[in-house]
């Protein structure tokens, strides 16, 4: 947040993607930034993202078990965030690894965002 749309740009080409969260103070998310969006801030020479108005997403919590996710994941084109009780950014579930999860017949195909014995997403 404290950083400008220079910054998100560069770090979207180098995860090779086209948005990222937008976080303030102490990893609070704010939403979403797109390469669109960042781009028509820097050609307005916005300093800085804290202004910035991010668009808002659909969260989950650690708590929630995978089939309240799914279809969170079916209305939203972006991963969907992970955040604590106070809308701390704790990590993202994305659609291939929800994807992946249904494959394998279970939690147990994505170990590393699943906690395969209680369908509960591990924080």
């Amino acid at each position: 947040e404290s950083q400008g749309p220079v910054a998100a740009l560069q770090a979207m080409k180098s995860c090779d993607t086209d948005r990222v969260f937008l976080v303030g103070e102490d990893r609070v998310l704010r939403g979403v930034l797109t390469e669109d969006r960042a781009a028509a801030l820097d050609r307005q020479r916005a300093a800085r993202l804290e202004e910035t108005q991010a668009e808002s997403i659909i969260t989950a919590s650690p708590d929630d078990y995978i089939e309240d996710i799914i279809p969170l994941a079916a209305r939203t084109e972006y991963p969907i965030p992970v955040v604590d009780e106070h809308r701390r950014l704790l990590g993202e579930v994305r659609r291939g690894s929800l994807l992946a999860c249904m494959v394998e017949g279970g939690a147990g195909g994505v170990s590393a965002d699943v906690d395969g014995e209680n369908g509960r997403w591990q924080g």
